[in-house]
C-alpha cells in the first residue's frame, strides 16, 4: 500500500482548522444562549473561520497552475 500524502501540509492543516472551528462554533451555538457570556465567542470563531476560508480560497487560485496532487486521477 502505497503511504504517499495526497494533500499537502498546508491544506491538511486548512483542513483540521476548519474543522475545529466549525465543531468548536456549533457547541456553542447549541450549548449557549444569546446572551451567555460565551456568545461572542461564536461570533468570534465564525469570524476566524470566515477569514481562514478566504484565506484558503486565494491560497487554492495561485496553485492553479500546479500539477495535480492525484497522482492517479483520470
Amino acid at each position: 500500500m502505497d503511504k504517499a500524502k495526497v494533500y499537502d501540509l498546508p491544506t491538511r492543516l486548512f483542513h483540521w482548522l476548519f474543522a475545529g472551528l466549525f465543531i468548536a462554533a456549533f457547541a456553542i451555538a447549541k450549548l449557549a444562549d444569546h446572551e451567555s457570556a460565551w456568545f461572542p465567542h461564536h461570533m468570534l470563531l465564525g469570524l476566524i473561520l470566515f477569514v481562514a476560508t478566504m484565506l484558503r480560497i486565494i491560497w487554492g487560485c495561485g496553485r492553479l497552475a500546479l500539477t495535480p496532487v492525484f497522482r492517479h486521477f483520470r
